[in-house]
């Protein structure tokens, strides 16, 4: 890998890592709309489509890490007792999933 690769990957894992810290805040008060567009345009830099961010959502969701709510016609997230446990380090990473993958 050269370094200029090496340099994109680190940039990505670092998105990658703010984006579950966003997530992260965010779902301890609720989405704002300015939060959640934040979110999605630092995905759309990742080149990530939006059936992939619902399918990793319902992923985090089916390991019990965030919970997901309809109110009206949008979708809230919020992390759960869990969730919150495994990213202030009190929990461990569920199998198959990590802070780099995030």
């Amino acid at each position: 890998m050269n370094p200029i690769e090496k340099q994109e990957q680190r940039r990505r894992e670092q998105l990658r890592r703010r984006l579950f810290s966003d997530a992260y805040l965010a779902g301890s008060l609720g989405w704002s709309d300015s939060q959640e567009m934040g979110v999605l345009a630092q995905l759309n830099m990742l080149d990530v489509t939006m059936q992939q961010v619902r399918n990793v959502l319902e992923y985090l969701e089916g390991l019990g890490l965030i919970q997901v709510e309809r109110r009206a016609y949008e979708w809230h997230y919020k992390i759960t007792a869990l969730g919150c446990q495994v990213y202030e380090g009190n929990a461990p990473w569920p199998v198959g999933i990590s802070p780099r993958v995030l």
